[in-house]
C-alpha cells in the first residue's frame, strides 16, 4: 500500500459541507503536465501566456487559446478545453457546455482532464454529487488559490 488514503486527501468540515482539499504535491503532475507542454512551445520560439480568467486561469500559445484551468467545475477543478495546433478541440463539450450534434451525452463526471480519486475516507470522488442526498455526499475537489502565475520563456 502506497500510503493511507488521508496522504492524498485532507476531509475537512466547512460551512456546514464536508469539503476536500488535495494535497498540493499530490496533484502536481497536472501543472507539470501543461508546464512541460508550455516549455516545449517556449523552445519552439512560441510566445506562451498564462492570464487570470473568468473561470481560472487561461493559456495562450502565440496569442491562440490553448487550455484553460477552471478551479470549479461541477465538483472539481478541470482544464477545459484543450486545442490542439490547428485549433480542434481535444476534449468532448458536454457536460461543460451543450452537446456538439452526435455527441454523448452519458458520463457527466468526464469533465475534459480533470484529477481524481475514487472512494476516499467513505466518500467517492469520482462521480457527481447527488443533490438531493445532502452533505454525506457533498465530495468537492476545491481549488485552494494560485501562489504564482507568469508568462514568458518558461511558464510558473
Amino acid at each position: 500500500m502506497v500510503g493511507d488514503s488521508h496522504d492524498y486527501l485532507d476531509v475537512t468540515r466547512q460551512a456546514g459541507n464536508y469539503v476536500s482539499m488535495l494535497q498540493p504535491a499530490r496533484i502536481a503532475f497536472i501543472p507539470a503536465a501543461l508546464l512541460l507542454l508550455l516549455t516545449v512551445a517556449s523552445h519552439c520560439g512560441a510566445e506562451v501566456r498564462v492570464e487570470k480568467s473568468e473561470h481560472g486561469a487561461a493559456i495562450t500559445i502565440d496569442g491562440k487559446p490553448f487550455a484553460e484551468y477552471w478551479t470549479k467545475n461541477g465538483h472539481q477543478p478541470i482544464i477545459w478545453p484543450i486545442v490542439g495546433p490547428g485549433g480542434q478541440k481535444m476534449t468532448r463539450q458536454y457536460p461543460m457546455g451543450p452537446a456538439l450534434p452526435g455527441e454523448a451525452t452519458d458520463h457527466p463526471h468526464h469533465r475534459s482532464l480533470w484529477f481524481n480519486h475514487g472512494v476516499v475516507n467513505g466518500k467517492d470522488f469520482w462521480k457527481e454529487p447527488d443533490p438531493k442526498k445532502g452533505p454525506e455526499d457533498d465530495n468537492q475537489i476545491v481549488h485552494r488559490d494560485f501562489e504564482k502565475m507568469d508568462s514568458g520563456k518558461t511558464g510558473v
